[in-house]
């Protein structure tokens, strides 16, 4: 069967050399110890009436002795441990007082109900208490039950085995009726320090002279010269001295000796260590036979009956106990077939991210890495899909790649900042499952649409940066799952960032690289592409665009610009440059420059940099940028009104719908592209536009019409309310010579 551990601290370290307040205890223990000698040298060889006198003489000695021992080992000891050497002190001073009310009392009458027993049988409950605590220091709950077990079964077998020799005194009528009483409680010693010795033998402390084996040496001592006493009192033979007296001060000597050196600890002996091994597993059997053969002992007479119920509740006990020990190796059993299946899952899975790192394709963009890992991640247990995202230094996140019921999702879709952020914290503290019925942000919305329940996400290092998050999802949400599937999710992540952390890193460093010389350069032109008014057809303001020399579209390049921390400098540097460029647009036309969110509400300069425009400014906001506060932005605004109009850029198309435009209250909806081409063949993009323009009107706006590109198209936005329009139609997005050289379309 299975050794508990043990509740002392392992023995590894040879005795402690006496301190100054130990070798103090010591000494007068020895002295007590040579009093002793000396007393019984004088009673056997001196005269007969030195011998009661020197019986009570050594008992107080000893008694007193022992708790001098003991309160000087009390101030040694610390704060907290205190309370074993002050209890025996006050055990020992009961046991001195008992053995003064025996001793020195002269023609006391031996009997077991005097005071000086009682008196004694008080000291010994004390010790029980002080020894029941110190025990229980070392003790945990989870062996507290296992523990009282073992202990009833010793100590029912060891009452079955005194029993028979002692039956007398406890079973047969006696002129002093507290004898059977006093010899039930010795018996009741004797097993309980059997059962102390067998715990602490069978639980690792190696047997030695001192610590709490001195004590249950003395407390047996004590148990025995009382048993012999009793029995010599029942027959009348107790006299005023016997040797028994000296018995009771080996006892309270080897007692205080224990509790002197409680602290040190024998060297353990690995012969001693089998031995308690074996007889942990023998001594329930043990216990039974000897129970079975005190019944045969005491066969047909008055202790049978008591010791055949103590017999059977040893049986019971060791059935239970042994039935337990079955139970716990059955559940050991399966822990570890458990241990086992998790071991043989983490090693598949870890497997499986170190063959794919052998002849793995690093070829290609990062997006195409990416989709080889998501590829890869599916084929493990149960992952239905894969997804890799990239966190950007803006806050956001961008979806490099997906593999799963999800794939229609393009590689470059981005989660918000304030998503992102929720996403980057966890994944800064490792790996984590969740169930998706827990979240209700449109990703999740889109999974469980899709039949997955759970989803696990893991960190993708790249040394101490943290460049995205591996996320794999499952159709079952299965809890017991849940510490193999973070394994699996971590495990993919670091092949992730194995892979993709380089080239991450240098994608960032070159486009960093390149806008930084894009901004110092000015490797961009300012193209301007009119504003009419559908009913006059007059020019009444220009929107200015960027095109970059090395002709990345506009949307790209600030998207990139955005995700590398450099947007808000990029649109800066445009803007400067398109109001430079404006003091050459003619007058009476106003100006309309692109900004977004993040620029209007984090550049403290904007406002000011508007103050010296060459002509009115509109201000567009793009409704495809997220917001993070509407409150900072609105608090911005409040600013930026009494320098511009305010703009919502592509309205209907973007990222935040009516809210967008209720937070921000513009003074101009331009009605994106998607809404306007084909509106004169589409009733239902008619029946919006015209819903549009009766909202604008209902709170004071005007409204315009982005890429107008057939008369058809005017004329139907024209008829609806549209008032103000810009697209091919009108002029192409041009440099400013060419722009002031064209003519409206009539």
């Amino acid at each position: 069967m299975t050794r508990h551990e043990g509740p002392f601290p392992p023995a590894g370290a040879e005795s402690r050399p006496l301190a100054g307040p130990t070798r103090l205890a010591t000494g007068l223990l020895l002295a007590a110890l040579v009093t002793m000698f000396g007393a019984a040298i004088g009673a056997a060889a001196g005269p007969p009436s030195w011998a009661v006198p020197l019986d009570g003489l050594q008992q107080i000695v000893a008694s007193c002795a022992a708790s001098i021992a003991m309160l000087v080992t009390w101030r040694a000891a610390p704060a907290g441990q205190r309370w074993l050497p002050g209890g025996l002190a006050f055990a020992f001073a009961a046991a001195g007082a008992g053995m003064a009310a025996w001793g020195l009392v002269p023609d006391q009458e031996a009997t077991a109900a005097g005071p000086a027993v009682i008196l004694l049988l008080f000291s010994l409950a004390v010790v029980a208490v002080v020894l029941l605590r110190a025990f229980g220091a070392y003790i945990d709950r989870a062996t507290l039950g296992q523990l009282t077990l073992d202990c009833m079964i010793v100590t029912g077998a060891t009452i079955c085995v005194l029993v028979p020799a002692w039956q007398p005194l406890v079973f047969l009528p006696h002129p002093d009726p507290a004898i059977p009483a006093a010899a039930a409680a010795a018996m009741a010693v004797l097993a309980c320090s059997s059962a102390a010795y067998l715990i602490l033998f069978a639980r690792g402390l190696t047997p030695s002279v001192w610590g709490p084996y001195a004590v249950l040496d003395g407390l047996m001592i004590a148990g025995a010269m009382w048993l012999l006493w009793l029995d010599m009192l029942a027959g009348g033979r107790a006299g005023a001295v016997m040797p028994l007296d000296w018995g009771f001060s080996v006892a309270v000597l080897s007692v205080a000796w224990g509790g002197i050196t409680w602290k040190r600890r024998p060297r353990p002996s690995p012969l001693l260590d089998r031995y308690a091994r074996t007889m942990v597993d023998a001594y329930p059997l043990l216990a039974v036979g000897g129970s079975a053969v005190a019944i045969l002992l005491a066969y047909e007479t008055p202790a049978e009956v008591p010791l055949e119920v103590t017999a059977i509740v040893v049986v019971v006990l060791a059935l239970v106990r042994q039935w337990l020990l079955v139970l716990r190796e059955r559940r050991a059993h399966a822990e570890s077939l458990a241990a086992a299946d998790e071991l043989a899952r983490e090693i598949r899975h870890r497997s499986l991210v170190l063959t794919s790192l052998v002849g793995f394709d690093t070829t290609g963009t990062a997006e195409e890495m990416a989709r080889r890992i998501c590829e890869l991640a599916v084929q493990a247990d149960g992952v239905k899909q894969a997804a890799i995202l990239a966190f950007e230094d803006d806050g956001s996140s961008t979806l490099l790649a997906q593999v799963g019921p999800l794939s229609g999702v393009a590689p470059g879709a981005t989660q918000t900042a304030e998503v992102a952020a929720g996403f980057r914290r966890r994944a800064t503290q490792g790996a984590w499952c969740e169930s998706l019925s827990d979240r209700s942000d449109p990703w999740a919305e889109a999974l469980r649409g899709a039949g997955l329940r759970s989803v696990c996400n893991g960190p993708v290092l790249f040394g101490e940066r943290l460049p995205g998050r591996m996320s794999l999802a499952w159709v079952d949400g299965r809890s017991d799952l849940g510490a193999e599937r973070i394994e699996t999710a971590r495990q993919f992540g670091l092949l992730a960032g194995a892979i993709l952390g380089a080239t991450l890193e240098e994608r960032a460093r070159i486009i960093r690289q390149e806008l930084a010389w894009v901004i110092e350069a000015g490797a961009f032109q300012i193209v301007f592409q009119p504003i009419v008014n559908l009913a006059t057809r007059r020019v009444v303001g220009h929107e200015a665009l960027t095109r970059f020399d090395d002709g990345v579209r506009p949307d790209v390049r600030f998207a990139e610009a955005s995700r590398v921390g450099l947007g808000v400098a990029l649109e800066r540097v445009t803007i400067e440059c398109a109001l430079q460029s404006a003091a050459s647009l003619p007058r009476g036309a106003y100006l309309s420059l692109n900004a977004s969110p993040a620029l209007v509400t984090h550049s403290d300069s904007f406002v000011a940099l508007l103050e010296h425009a060459p002509c009115p400014v509109v201000v567009e906001i793009t409704e495809r940028d997220s917001v993070e506060s509407y409150a900072e932005l609105r608090a911005s605004l409040g600013d930026l009104r009494r320098r511009a109009r305010i703009a919502v850029d592509d309205v209907g198309a973007g990222y935040a719908g009516l809210r967008h435009i209720l937070e921000i209250q513009p003074d101009i909806l331009k009605l994106d592209i998607a809404l306007v081409r084909g509106v004169d063949a589409d009733p239902a993009k008619c029946a919006l536009v015209r819903s549009m323009v009766a909202f604008a009107r209902s709170v004071g706006c005007e409204i315009l019409a982005e890429g107008v590109e057939t008369q058809a198209e005017a004329d139907i936005v024209a008829e609806l309310g549209v008032g103000l329009a810009e697209g091919y139609l009108f002029g192409r997005p041009l440099p400013l010579a060419a722009a002031l050289g064209r003519r409206p379309a009539a």
